[in-house]
């Protein structure tokens, strides 16, 4: 081996004659290195001499490297693959920044050096060319030994090389965070930085889901199978609402939604637009109103919202022979924050479920008691949002849209994906669904759907405690808690109106019912039957090709859109949904450390360490670190009893000034404040009764630190 630091290229020096009967346009330098043999020597100026063997030829090459250079050849047919393996070799053997240098050459005759490294003393180096067909690569030269130091940092685990690396990987854990990451690429031997992961997953999600800035500013989405199905199948009833989407140009998810005849969720249209407003509602309306336009019955169109900014203003204008509902749940959170208290809570919900008006005034008349404020606040908001006012055609007694928000929770991590993700997510998702659904319509028993199988179960046994009184054929005087209602089966009613606004009969009519040897069952709506729900259920959302399979043919005019204008808002993004007014908090687990254990024998460095910073406190408590034998030990043995003095302070057990003893000549710090002293009673009250040492190790004795505090 030369002894030096030398090119890696293999390339002619000097000048090369002619050779006879060759096309030089044609005659590349692989041939020409096949045309010559090798002389195993080497010179003083440590270059190899190579004579031409093609008869009458007197070409001398000079070739830079050791006499083993051209020993070994070998090829490649795939140039992507070679490159590949070209950037494995430079990762995994970790070749340190510092002690190398890059140099690359264009050689002559379509020659190509991919990799060179020139190290110190001795190099790590690959050679290769390509052949006449221009697509094979030769490798000619290939040294894979190192002596250098091994680094974890290397050029060549770039943000591009790492999402390479992590594509399969995200495809199967999308969520997986850049820790994950790091340590599913220490398999490779690199240690990048966070910021060169998070640019690397954004890299291979884009390469995945594609690119939110390839999007546009609004879409709608209806399918035939949905279209057909809810019209068939569901009456007419759709809830609305919009979900905010978690990609950088925001956006909403707007979306109405029906419901089968089994009371779930039958998704019918959705759009995306660039907020909730007038304008992106108007052009949701517009299209679901040609969507729908084959609808043909006796029932009233009616709409369920949550009083969105220009929703109202919208169906009213579009629509206006709808029926439009307001949720109770949202007027209640907005009746929460002026009125609160649990009586005014229930009678609020007792005039919403009211199925008629003497009930729905009777707990108006209890608000007006507690808060005459408050039922004047009732009385400004129209009275659609009380079950009392419902349409007895739609056979419907939901109160709130509650099924809006069950679809928003359904979406899911969609919300976050580009766009063109986002509707092939929603399309399979659906696709699957609606053949869930026929399946589990194909394995229903009798006539009508299981959830109103279990109300009829539950109105049979409440009608026992009814009292029937027969007036003829058809018509029947129910005594229920010393009132009377009126049914009448021959028009399927009751006074208290459940059968006509549900469409299943109450326990009233369901005494009645039996006495007449009838089925519960034959009384019911017809939206409840299962012919209905396999009418919504049966129709297909057919799959869709992958993009490589479309045919190339179609004429399609070439447009460019425009990504929406980024709003960006100050701060870190907000992944969880903002809480209500009086919504109760999630629920924070708390640690296994102490189950099963006395506080009494858990030490206070322990307790105090979890402590939260008190409001007076100007500096939070830093944990106390433990390690595993130091804290078993505290735990198993008892804390030895010196003596205690009564001039000494009591020791800060968290912050704040010292507690002392009774009889203690020391007095608090004066920064402390008179103001300081109630907070430190509550929080010394919370506190179990411990140990106490004093400095000199002498005496201990049991001392209650809210005694303490109280007699100082």
């Amino acid at each position: 081996m030369v002894d030096k630091v030398y090119t890696l290229a293999i390339h002619c020096r000097g000048k090369c004659k002619r050779l006879k009967n060759i096309d030089q346009d044609k005659y590349s330098y692989i041939d020409f290195l096949s045309d010559i043999r090798e002389i195993h020597n080497v010179c003083d100026d440590g270059m190899l001499k190579i004579s031409c063997s093609v008869d009458d030829s007197e070409v001398l090459m000079n070739i830079t490297g050791d006499k083993d250079v051209l020993n070994m050849f070998s090829r490649n047919k795939n140039r992507t693959e070679f490159e590949v393996f070209v950037e494995l070799c430079g990762v995994d053997k970790g070749v340190n920044e510092g002690e190398y240098s890059e140099n690359k050459a264009e050689i002559e005759k379509r020659e190509r050096i991919l990799k060179t490294r020139v190290l110190k003393r001795i190099a790590w180096r690959i050679h290769a060319s390509p052949l006449a067909d221009g697509v094979t690569f030769q490798i000619k030269t290939y040294v894979p030994n190192h002596t250098c130091v091994r680094s974890d940092a290397t050029k060549e685990a770039s943000v591009e090389w790492i999402a390479g690396k992590i594509e399969n990987v995200l495809r199967e854990n999308p969520g997986m965070k850049p820790r994950g990451i790091k340590n599913e690429l220490k398999k490779y031997g690199v240690n990048p930085q966070y910021m060169q992961i998070y640019r690397a997953r954004k890299k291979a999600m884009g390469s995945i889901e594609g690119c939110h800035a390839e999007s546009f500013g609004r879409f709608f989405l209806g399918l035939s199978a949905l279209r057909d199905g809810f019209l068939e199948g569901c009456s007419p009833f759709l809830g609305f609402d919009g979900c905010h989407l978690k990609g950088p140009f925001g956006g909403v998810l707007l979306a109405a939604i029906g419901l089968d005849g089994n009371n779930g969720l039958f998704p019918v249209a959705f759009a995306i637009a660039e907020s909730e407003c007038k304008e992106s509602w108007g052009f949701f309306f517009e299209n679901l109103s040609i969507m729908l336009s084959g609808f043909s019955g006796d029932k009233p169109w009616t709409f369920m919202s949550d009083r969105q900014k220009g929703l109202v203003e919208t169906i009213n204008e579009i629509v206006p022979n709808a029926v439009n509902r307001r949720c109770a749940r949202h007027i209640y959170a907005n009746f929460r924050g002026q009125f609160a208290g649990a009586a005014l809570k229930r009678y609020f919900w007792q005039a919403a479920r009211s199925y008629n008006v003497a009930g729905f005034n009777f707990a108006l008349h209890k608000i007006k008691e507690l808060k005459p404020a408050a039922y004047d606040w009732l009385l400004k908001i129209p009275e659609m949002w009380s079950r009392h006012a419902f349409d007895e055609r739609l056979k419907n007694d939901h109160v709130t849209n509650n099924i809006s928000e069950s679809f928003n929770h359904w979406v899911g991590d969609l919300r976050s994906k580009p766009v063109l993700t986002l509707v092939d997510g929603l399309r399979t998702k659906l696709m699957c669904r609606l053949q869930k659904r026929k399946l589990k319509g194909l394995k229903m028993s009798g006539d009508l759907v299981p959830n109103v199988v279990k109300e009829l179960n539950k109105i049979k046994e409440e009608s026992r405690k009814c009292h029937l009184l027969v007036a003829g054929e058809h018509e029947f005087e129910v005594q229920d808690q010393n009132i009377n209602y009126i049914v009448n089966l021959r028009t399927r009613t009751c006074n208290c109106r459940v059968w006509d606004v549900s469409g299943i009969p109450c326990k009233h009519a369901a005494l009645g019912i039996f006495h007449r040897r009838d089925s519960l069952e034959s009384f019911c709506d017809s939206r409840f039957s299962k012919e209905n729900y396999m009418k919504a259920y049966s129709y297909y959302i057919h799959p869709v090709p992958d993009p490589t399979f479309w045919p190339q043919d179609l004429e399609v005019e070439p447009t460019n859109l425009l990504p929406p204008i980024v709003r960006r808002m100050p701060g870190r993004p907000k992944k969880n949904r903002r809480k209500e007014p009086g919504e109760a908090p999630n629920v924070v687990r708390r640690s296994n450390m102490y189950k099963g254990k006395d506080l009494e024998d858990i030490p206070l460095a322990q307790l105090a360490s979890r402590k939260r910073k008190t409001k007076g406190s100007s500096s939070p408590v830093a944990p106390t670190k433990t390690n595993k034998k130091t804290k078993a030990k505290s735990l198993s043995q008892p804390v030895p009893k010196p003596p205690i003095s009564s001039s000494q302070p009591l020791p800060n057990t968290e912050h704040g000034p010292s507690m002392h003893v009774a009889g203690s000549t020391s007095q608090p710090p004066s920064n402390s404040g008179a103001a300081y002293l109630p907070k430190l009673l509550e929080r010394a009250r919370s506190l179990p009764t411990r140990e106490i040492i004093s400095k000199n190790n002498q005496d201990a004795k049991e001392v209650n630190p809210y005694e303490a505090c109280k007699q100082q």
